[in-house]
Order: C-alpha cells, then structure tokens, then sequence
C-alpha cells in the first residue's frame, strides 16, 4: 500500500504546472537517446554561459565601487592585530592532514609542529593585508563571491504541507484578550519571529478584524470586570497597525520609509497563549483543506511503512526538510528534483547574477539581455533563459521558459573551490593573469558607459570584455572545473536516483546524493582537503579534485545524536533547529540574537553586545566572557574562525540575498528600517563589508591549505602516502572548540558547549524545544485529532461552524455580541476587497482568513439585529457583491 496519491501535496516545492509543458527531448548524432557525453555538454554549455554573464555584472560592480566608493571604508583598513585569533591553533589541530597518530618511523623528517604552523598562517595573512591594494582585494573578493567552483547546497521555502507545522503563530497578548497577528495583505497569520509595521499610523481596514480570543471571566472580582471591559473595547475598536510578514513585504506598494522591521524572540508562552496558537493552527490548516488530508496520510504511510505513529509524523521524509526545497548549486548551476511531473527527473537551470553592483540584478539581466532572448508571457515582454532537464529514463530534454527569480532563505556551504584564493601554488601566477585582466575590462567599462552611445554598442562591449574574462578563467581553471561537471553528468546519467520521491528520494535526499552517492566520485568531495595536495603532480592513479575544503560529509542529525557544532552559536544549525518559516537566515537569527522583543513579557533577549550585524556575533553567543578573566577585545578574525563552515554559508546568503530585505539599526528602539530607502552608495558599502569578510576567511583558510601543501613538499610519492591523511569533510565543519580524538571528533559536553553562557542559552534551548516540529508532533496530531472529533459530532448541521472562530471564548452576552459584530465586519471587509472589480471577473474563496461561512453570518446577524450598523453596511456590501455567497 503507498501514499503515492498525495505526493503532488507533499511535493518538495510549489511545482509551477507551467514546467510540464513544450520539452523538446536532445537526442545523440545517431538519434538515439542521451548519453553522458551528450549531457556533459549540455550542462558545460550552460555552465559558461551563466559564467559569463555573471562576469559581466562582476565588472560592472568592481566600476560601481570605484564611482560610490574609492575610498577604504573603515574596516577595510585592518591592521595585523585584527588578523590574529586564538582560535587558529583549535582549527589546525582539527584540519591536520597528516597522520596524527605516531609519526612513521620510516620518514626521516619531523613531524609538523602546529604552533609553528599557526605562526606561519597568521604572518601570511597579516603580510597580504598589508602590502595589497585596496583595489586588487576588492576585485580579488568578487571573483571569489562568485563562487565559480563553489557547491552550496540552497534552501528556498515551500508552501507549508500543514502550515501548523511551521513555527507558532505570534500572538498578541493583554490579558484577558489574545489576538492573532495577521499580515494585512494575504491576512495569514505571522509565523516568523519578525514582522514589518507602519510607524506613521497606517492602519488595517476599520472592518477588518485579526483572529481573537477573550478568556472566560473567572470570578466577580472587580479587577476581573474591568479588565474583560477593556479587552471588549479593544476588540470593538479594530484598526490594528498595517503590517506585512516577510513574503509580503516584497510585492507590496507600501512606502519603505513608513516600514520598520520589528524582530522580537517570542517564546511558547503561557497555556492560553499555546492553546490559542493551536486553534490558529487548526483554523489555518483547515483554510488549506489539509486537516483530514493529515489524517489519512498518515495513517496510509503508517500501514505502508510499518512505522511507529509519531515517528513517522515527525520525520523530515513527512515534511521534507521543515518546509523548505533543496537545490546544488555549483558556481552559477543549480541541479534540483521535485520540480516537474514531466520531464520529471533533475532539473538543470541557472541562478540569476548576485546583487554586488548599485544597479538591481533585475535591471543588470535585462541589459545584459540580447533581442532574441526576450518574448511575450502573458502579453508581457520578459526575459527567458535555457533551462534542461534529465528525466527518470535519463533522456535529455531542453525548455526555454521566462527568468524566475529566486529567493534563497538558506545557504550551505558544500565545497569551497579556493578560485582566487592563492591555495595552491600552480594558480597563482594565472589567477594574476585574470586580476589583472578582470580590473582592466572594469576601467574599459567605466569609459565606455560614460560614452554617447546605444544600450545595444553598451552591451555589446561589456559582453566583449565579460568573454575575455571569461576565457582567461577557463583557461586557468577550465581542467578543475570540468572535473566536477564529468561528475555530475555520469550522476545524472546513471549513477543518481533522479525521480522525485517523498519518501525515498526527496531533494534533499537528492541533493546528498549528488555529492555522496557510494560510487567513485565519493572522494572528490569526502575529506576535508585533497587525498592529494593540491599542488602535487597527479597521476592516472591519483586523480582529485584540487579544492581547497570540502563540507560535504554528511552530519548527524541534532535530534538524535549531539551535534559537532554549538546550534546556538552557529547561525546554519540555529535557522535549520527551528520549524523553518517564511524568514531567511539573516532575519531568523538576528531576530533571535540581536533584538528585544517589542512586547518584552512576550519574548527572550540576549543583552549582549552586537559586535558584528552581518556575521551577527554577539558578546553572549559568540564572543564570550570566561569566568573570572578579564574581557580580551575580540577581533575580527575570532568572528571569522569560530566556525568557518557556518560564517563561510552566512556570507554566501549575503551574496545572493535580495536588497529590499536588508534593514540598519534605527533610532527608535526594536525597530530596524531598510537600507534601500539610503541610497546606492548605503548598498554599495553594505557589499564591500560582506567581501571584505569574505576575502579575510577565505585568506585565512587559503594559508592554512597552503602551509599544509608546503609541508608536505619534501616528502616523496611513497612517503605521502604514509602521512597525508585528511579528516573527514565533516571536520571541516566543526566549531573551534571541538576536540579531536584520532580519526574522530570527541562528543562534546554541555561545558564544551555553553560555559559562562548557561543562563540565557538554557532559555534559548528550552524555547527551542517548546518550538521545534519534532516536539510539535504528538500535540499536532492530538489537537488535529480533536478538531476533527468536534467537526464530525458536532450537533450543528454546518460542520465548518466550529472553524469560524476559535473555541473556547468567553460565552458571555457581552462576548457574543462582540464576536458576531466581528464576523460582520470580517466578511464585509472581504467582500468589499473586490467592489471595483467587474462582476464576472469577481472570485471569493472559503479558504481566505476573512470568509465568514453564511451559516455563521445568519447566526451573526440574528444576534446583532437588521438594524445595527455593522449588520446594515454588510447587507448593503453583499448586495453590491453577492457573488461573495458563491464562495469556491
């Protein structure tokens, strides 16, 4: 028996149907069907076309910088004393490739001393930084933001399966009364820790009301009287602040500079507050028509599966991934399944360019756009681009369809290439060679775009000096980079799964699978440096990858076993802890990490000082005070080498992260405001201190490989073989203060892990818990449970009633009244949405957060009276709409 039937529900994205149609399968010269040649030059193609093209934007940035910014900002201006970190030593200790058990006998030279080691590193890095130039580190810190050999495996979020399964909703609370907030756009429950508000007194709709509860009086007390009262009118008044959750904010006309984003950690709360959070999660799953579905398929995969009820319900193969998609990226390639029903198979497309220039990365597409590259959609003239795909049978099929831009909410980092790095010696005098190629076309650039000419003679030559860029690139690293696209075409040809599957084959199984699948290709990826420096000569027998670190190991899983990498620390492991949301890394964990909460009763604040907004280290998580030793002045290279791994996934979001979700600091407490709103030259500076991080780690990371390298240069063939012996990639990505054991990590303690911290971590943790799906599921599934049970025995002949509001509201006259004056309002307001739309374009639907059934609005309007205001402007809206009581 299978669950096969829900699959579409349960798919790993919201599948855009538009996919499944006009594939034209690409055949061999001989007709036959594909074979993994003909793949490799598919994706090679594409691979170099996107390069280029994301060449192009590079250099239009390098210019930008130059015109905004010539100047050295500030941190740009680092001395040697920022470069140092203690931490160094506790990286090499976990990264030492060589043999770290008793020294072979037979290789006549000492064993590598860390120590000296570390000092080598630190001189390095300190002796670039200082003597470079300004300009050279900015060009060199593009090329590497680029990522053009880096994997990243990137996390998009999905339309919630069971949205109850997401975070709790935010709830307002001033007791006796709990309210929901609801976004003012798609009126759907805020389930993220921030939110965006007006702050210049824009307000919802008079009629528009958010979801509200009013707890039953418990006594005569006085106090108790006077507190319901005031807790009515609250609800009578209406009018809450206008305000958007996170993927509203991005469609919305709203004026920026009346928003402020408001980040706040709202805990559990207390039992009303939870409960109230649960009748919300029913309400909006039943909206989504999910409740029963939730029943049946479990219940369907329980007897297919022969698995535990809870365990099945908490499993990430239920709810893939929290409720997110999975896609590798490498370079400017994303491979991705789950996304079409046919071909079906891997999809193979193209990210759009990074944002790094002052100019949008939709406005740099379209100029970078040729005349043949544009056609109508929906009588609209957009951008298409080549997308492939290889189906379960593994035949190639090719689509042209329009750009989709793409919002990553998470970013994780697989494989650094080390492109421009200096990790290995054989590089170094090419990726000069492209410096210096690169900086010249920006200075072309900058003359020809101040010169009186068409936009077709302006693209033309920055796509002229993009392909010589591009060409010097795949001369120098051309040999490294069709490794790894050999790899993926013999994947995709025979050797990974393809089809999606939920159970079996999800995207993120996917995804794991096309890096780590058993097979010959496994130690490309599978230690945390080259089973052969990279700067050694290869043989036919010693063929590798020559990357300068790999993450791909796979890790344990932090609800099951403990973690190698502190989850409160460590931003990646702190976002993918939660049940995902509609917030991006950025925004969850500053919102956790750097905010008070508006409402403070309602959420947990970390007091620390915030030492660094875009790594977003603080004094309580990650530059921490040890008991009874006075506070040494962190620098930046200890934000940096706490954990590279997760730093090195942080900076990656930054580069690929949309402009208009940024926000700075205000004046006024608990509020941010956009960066947008300040100009291009705001937006200019934001992106050289996010590469300017970026070329710090990556230098540090660089020397670190290369003094191994230089180590290891002495030694002959046979005596490599004894003592190189990289880790694991999953040492790669180990917190500084992991320990070694041998070939393994030691399982660190709850000392290794908090410290002086203790106090407000725990809190953190045990909100953690109250939050996480895997601790949501048995109370999920009694509340959907009970909520079904009242549904089916309910006396009421209109078993949706009991959805309409929520239970367990205050049962007094008074409380009625209000209530069925609110469901007035809420359906007038819905209904009025679509007046000055033409009636038979007018579509209403029982699933919008502001439907009121008619049963319930009879009910309503009996207890209020034909003649009270909200009663008579909601008839006179329905007669000018009646389409509304035809509800789909």
């Amino acid at each position: 028996m299978s669950s096969d039937a829900f699959d579409d529900v349960l798919c790993a994205i919201s599948r855009d149907a538009s996919l499944d149609n006009g594939w034209a399968e690409i055949k061999t010269t001989s007709g036959s069907k594909a074979d993994m040649e003909t793949i490799f030059d598919a994706i090679c193609s594409q691979y170099w076309q996107a390069v280029e093209r994301e060449i192009a934007g590079a250099i239009v940035a390098l210019a930008d910088f130059e015109e905004h910014q010539p100047d050295a900002l500030p941190g740009e201006s680092v001395k040697r004393d920022d470069l140092s970190s203690a931490k160094l030593m506790g990286l090499l200790d976990l990264w030492n490739p060589f043999d770290v058990g008793d020294w072979p006998k037979d290789i006549n030279r000492p064993k590598p001393d860390l120590n000296t080691i570390a000092a080598a590193v630190e001189q390095s890095v300190g002796e670039y930084f200082e003597h470079e130039l300004i300009s050279k580190r900015r060009a060199r810190s593009i090329l590497q933001a680029l990522g053009i050999m880096d994997i990243d495996f990137v996390y998009e979020h999905r339309q919630p399966t069971f949205r109850s399964w997401g975070q709790r909703p935010q709830v307002f609370e001033e007791k006796p009364l709990l309210m929901a907030r609801q976004c003012s756009e798609c009126r759907r429950c805020i389930r993220s820790f921030h939110y965006y508000e007006c702050i210049k007194g824009c307000k919802d709709s008079e009629f528009q009301r958010n979801m509200t509860n009013i707890q039953p009086k418990v006594d005569s007390d006085p106090m108790n009287e006077l507190m319901h009262s005031l807790a009515l009118n609250k609800l009578m008044e209406g009018k809450s602040p206008y305000r958007l959750c996170p993927p509203c904010l991005l469609s919305s006309t709203h004026p920026r500079d009346h928003l402020r984003a408001v980040r706040g950690f709202t805990k559990a709360g207390d039992r009303p507050v939870m409960e109230f959070a649960r009748q919300l999660d029913i309400w909006e799953d039943h909206l989504d028509g999910r409740s029963l579905l939730s029943i049946g398929t479990i219940a369907l995969d329980r007897l297919s599966m022969g698995r535990p009820l809870f365990k099945k319900t908490s499993s990430r193969h239920f709810f893939p991934g929290g409720n997110s998609h999975c896609a590798v990226m490498f370079g400017p390639l994303l491979i991705e399944n789950g996304m079409t029903k046919h071909p079906g198979g891997a999809l193979i497309s193209t990210r759009n360019p990074p944002n790094l220039s002052a100019s949008s990365s939709k406005d740099l597409m379209e100029f970078l756009a040729e005349p043949s590259e544009w056609s109508l959609d929906d009588e609209d003239e957009v951008v298409h681009k080549i997308l492939l795909s290889v189906s379960g049978d593994r035949r190639l099929y090719k689509i042209e369809k329009p750009v989709r831009e793409r919002r990553f909410m998470s970013t994780r980092k697989q494989m650094s290439g080390g492109l421009f790095t200096g990790h290995c010696d054989r590089f170094l005098e090419g990726e000069e060679t492209i410096l210096k190629v690169f900086m010249a076309s920006a200075m072309v650039w900058t003359l020809m775009k101040s010169q009186d000419k068409t936009q077709a003679q302006h693209r033309a030559a920055l796509k002229a000096v993009a392909e010589r860029v591009t060409a010097t690139i795949r001369q120098v690293y051309g040999f490294e980079i069709q490794k790894v696209l050999v790899g993926f075409a013999d994947r995709l040809h025979k050797r990974s799964k393809l089809q999606y599957n939920r159970l079996s084959n999800n995207c993120q199984d996917f995804c794991s699978g096309m890096l780590l699948n058993d097979d010959k290709w496994d130690t490309i990826f599978n230690f945390t440096y080259p089973t052969v420096p990279a700067d050694r000569e290869h043989t036919a027998d010693n063929v590798c990858l020559r990357y300068m670190m790999s993450f791909s190991e796979k890790m344990l899983d932090p609800m099951n076993e403990m973690p190698f990498v502190n989850p409160l620390v460590c931003s990646v492991p702190l976002y993918n802890s939660f049940g995902h949301n509609d917030a991006d890394l950025i925004d969850h964990v500053t919102s956790i990490r750097l905010r008070e909460s508006p409402n403070f009763s309602d959420g947990v604040t970390a007091f620390g000082e915030c030492h660094d907004e875009l790594l977003m280290k603080d004094t309580e998580f990650t530059c921490p005070k040890e008991d009874d030793i006075p506070r040494v002045p962190c620098t930046i290279a200890d934000h940096l080498l706490d954990c590279p791994h997760d730093n090195l996934s942080v900076l990656a979001m930054h580069v690929h992260r949309r402009r208009g979700l940024y926000t700075i600091p205000s004046s006024e407490p608990c509020f941010d405001e956009f960066l947008s709103s300040k100009g291009p030259s705001a937006w200019i500076e934001n992106r050289l201190e996010v590469l300017h991080r970026l070329l710090i780690l990556n230098t540090y990371l660089a020397m670190i490989s290369r003094h191994f390298q230089e180590v290891s240069k002495p030694l002959t063939t046979k005596e490599l073989v004894k003592a190189w012996e990289p880790p694991s990639s999953y040492f790669a990505r180990a917190w500084y203060n992991n320990k070694r054991d041998g070939r393994s990590l030691r399982r660190p303690d709850w000392s290794d892990s908090w410290d002086s911290q203790a106090g407000s971590s725990m809190m953190t943790a045990m909100v953690m818990i109250h939050t996480h799906p895997y601790m949501q599921a048995p109370d999920v599934w009694n509340s959907r449970l009970t909520a079904i049970k009242k549904r089916l025995f309910d006396e009421s002949k209109d078993k949706t009633r009991i959805f309409d509001s929520p239970w367990t509201n205050c049962g007094c006259n008074d409380c009625l009244y209000a209530f069925a004056k609110q469901n007035c309002t809420r359906a007038y307001s819905y209904a009025a949405t679509q007046a000055d739309i033409p009636s038979h374009e007018r579509r209403y639907f029982k699933r919008h957060p502001d439907y009121v059934s008619f049963a319930q609005l009879q009910s309503s309007i009996s207890a209020l009276g034909q003649a009270h205001p909200a009663v008579v402007i909601l008839l006179d809206q329905l007669e000018k709409t009646p389409e509304y009581l035809e509800a789909q």
